[in-house]
């Protein structure tokens, strides 16, 4: 492990104290500790898939001490619409309304400019395939102050989806957690927002959810899902409303906390129950 002392604080120091089960980043301060995943078997549980494998990984920053120029400088400056002959005629353009679910998962895009002295003020989470911000810093962070100027719709919000970075994709959570931190000078984020909905099931016969889960910072992570109540709500939910491998529970009949505290409050459930539910397409 090399210490922060002898590295800018721009760099990240990776310790591995178990290469095949556990992994830890630190980042300009040090991350919460993430416990070992725990799986939550109602029964004799299958071999474990890619997803239930997969480590959680952290990446979080310290607020900036030196203010920035605003966001809106980093924009290029968009070409003026050219302008239109008199003599045309108006034409009418019927416009198909695009369903709202849809407009929510379409991609966003934030362009920042990093400097040493910067930093891009969120805190990530990536598991299997998905880097999720579990927070936003306010300004003078670079999206923060980003925030404070953006239209609503351009503004980076807890839980939205960070799918690439200046055009860099991956089926990793954790290549890109590695690509923003090594990225400097003109950034462009694209993110997209999730989709947030009440799965409602009934654990009056039967002994459990039929789910594998893992624990993380302030969620239990869906890793698979097998024959039980969960599997019997999505055949009749709507498909955006779906638990799906890689969702995250948020809270139970209301209660929101720590992975492990919403792991004891599932296994001491019974009867009709509400999961908060979240998934990223």
């Amino acid at each position: 492990c090399i210490s922060h002392e002898s590295l800018p604080a721009m760099f990240l120091c990776c310790c591995a104290e178990d290469v095949q089960d556990k992994a830890q980043m630190i980042f300009e301060r040090p991350s919460p500790a993430i416990e070992t995943p725990v799986t939550f078997a109602e029964k004799t549980a299958p071999a474990a898939s890619a997803e239930a494998s997969a480590p959680i990984w952290e990446y979080q920053e310290q607020p900036m001490d030196e203010p920035l120029r605003p966001p809106e400088e980093y924009h290029e400056p968009r070409a003026a619409a050219p302008k239109q002959a008199t003599t045309a005629k108006p034409v009418a353009v019927k416009q198909t309304p695009v369903p709202t679910e849809r407009r929510i998962q379409d991609p966003f895009f934030v362009a920042v400019e990093r400097t040493p002295t910067s930093t891009f003020g969120v805190d990530l989470s990536a598991a299997g395939k998905f880097c999720i911000v579990n927070s936003v810093s306010d300004p003078p962070s670079l999206v923060g102050s980003w925030n404070t100027t953006a239209d609503e719709s351009s503004r980076v919000r807890k839980q939205d989806r960070l799918l690439s970075i200046n055009g860099f994709y991956s089926d990793k959570g954790k290549d890109i957690l590695d690509k923003l931190r090594d990225t400097k000078g003109q950034v462009v984020l694209e993110l997209s927002r999730p989709s947030f909905f009440e799965a409602e099931v009934n654990l009056a016969t039967s002994n459990g959810l039929g789910l594998q889960l893992k624990t993380g910072p302030s969620f239990l992570m869906v890793t698979s899902i097998e024959a039980g109540p969960v599997q019997e709500y999505n055949a009749r939910a709507l498909p955006d409303q779906q638990v799906k491998a890689s969702s995250r529970i948020l809270a139970i009949n209301g209660k929101e906390g720590k992975g492990d505290y919403l792991m004891a409050v599932l296994k001491d459930a019974s009867g009709p129950m509400k999961l908060s539910v979240v998934h990223w397409n």
